[in-house]
């Protein structure tokens, strides 16, 4: 009848997400190491179908798709440019690199105040 379709928060869930949920914006990791939270490979899927098994996996799952969505290009442009070994570079495919280099933009004299 009026069972909730997926379980509460339990207090090891908001434990298990602290961490994760505290940092919004990439972190040099990232920047090193882009396949771990921004490849398309490695990213949760959205269920088409049926409940979540908790909230936290659903809220979990949205919250990795959007910043992946929202930064992933900046994240491989960063990671190609400053550090990516250039001999590695020239693997890379022309047509995953290209839409991703082009979404962002140097400026080393930059000063913010």
């Amino acid at each position: 009848g009026d069972q909730p379709r997926c379980s509460p928060f339990e207090p090891q869930d908001i434990l298990r997400a602290t961490s994760e949920l505290r940092v919004i914006f990439p972190q040099l990791e990232d920047f090193r190491d882009p396949s771990s939270r921004f490849c398309p490979e490695y990213l949760p899927r959205n269920l088409p179908r049926g409940p979540y098994p908790s909230v936290l996996d659903y809220c979990l799952t949205h919250y990795r798709l959007m910043r992946a969505e929202c930064f992933s290009d900046m994240v491989y442009c960063i990671h190609y440019t400053y550090f990516l070994d250039p001999r590695e570079l020239q693997k890379v495919p022309q047509k995953i690199k290209e839409p991703r280099m082009k979404g962002c933009r140097f400026y080393p004299a930059l000063r913010v105040a």
